[in-house]
Order: structure tokens, then C-alpha cells, then sequence
């Protein structure tokens, strides 16, 4: 699927492509962030972000439980990825305004 994406020259279109990925791929393997990290992870280093940012937004879909969704977070290995989906995961969840540590 990243040789595919690979193929889309413009930038912004590419970025498009690597979200449909990970949306699919949340969606063929019910939430198995595995699939989703293991095709971050091999993203190229411009297009991380988005992947692990739409990690984020799909796994919610899954979930609302919010150790669940720190928990798959907490399984990407870099870093600042990692924080992204927390912000992301938890944002998403906390519709009522009300404070969450990604840190817990």
C-alpha cells in the first residue's frame, strides 16, 4: 500500500492516500492498531504525522474507553507520534471539555 501511495507525486494527495490507508486498514482489521503502526512506521518521514495523527481519529472509532485508547497509543514506538495519537485519541474523546493527561 506504500508503494501505491509512493506513486502520488503531489505532496498534499500523498498525505490524502496514507490516511485512506490507515482508515482501511482500522477498518479491515477491526481496530488492530498493530496493522496501523506497522504501516506508520514505514512511512515516509513527511507523511508520519498524518498517519499517526489519523491513527488518532480511526481508532476512536473502535473504542471510547480512554485506557484502551492509551493503551494502543502507547504502543507506537516513537516518541512524538506517540504523544500525537494520545493528544489526538484523548481530544477526540473528551467531547465535554473537561481535562485529560495523556501522562497517566
Amino acid at each position: 500500500m506504500k508503494k501505491d501511495c509512493d506513486l502520488i507525486a503531489e505532496p498534499q494527495f500523498k498525505d490524502v492516500c496514507i490516511r485512506g490507508v490507515v482508515g482501511s486498514l482500522n477498518g479491515r482489521y477491526n481496530g488492530d492498531e498493530s496493522k496501523i503502526i506497522a504501516f506508520c512506521s514505514i512511512a515516509d518521514e513527511e507523511n508520519k504525522r498524518s498517519c499517526y495523527t489519523e491513527m488518532g481519529h480511526t481508532i476512536r472509532v473502535w473504542m471510547r474507553d480512554e485506557k484502551e485508547l492509551r493503551n494502543k497509543c502507547l504502543k507506537i514506538p516513537e516518541e512524538k507520534y506517540r504523544i500525537l495519537c494520545l493528544s489526538i485519541a484523548l481530544s477526540v474523546n473528551n467531547a465535554s471539555g473537561t481535562t485529560i493527561s495523556v501522562f497517566k
